[in-house]
């Protein structure tokens, strides 16, 4: 049984990655990140949008209430 537990973790230690790969990988997922935020630049491609006080509430609850305002609000 021994033998199979010494033999089994020279196995384990044998495939695990080394600091260095897991070191690299993690730097590339932060490089990932930070092109993928700066990409996003200031919003000339999003449409435009009401601001409102509770995100999709607000302005949901009041076009289900009072169109004319919302209209209003929205040209």
């Amino acid at each position: 049984m021994a033998s199979t537990l010494s033999g089994l973790a020279a196995t384990v230690a044998q495939h695990a990655p080394s600091n260095n790969a897991i070191i690299f990988s993690a730097a590339l997922v932060i490089l990932a990140a930070l092109i993928t935020l700066g990409r996003r630049g200031d919003g000339e491609r999003e449409p435009p949008s009401l601001p409102d006080t509770i995100p999709f509430i607000t302005n949901t609850f009041q076009y289900l209430t009072d169109i004319g305002h919302f209209l209003d609000r929205a040209t």
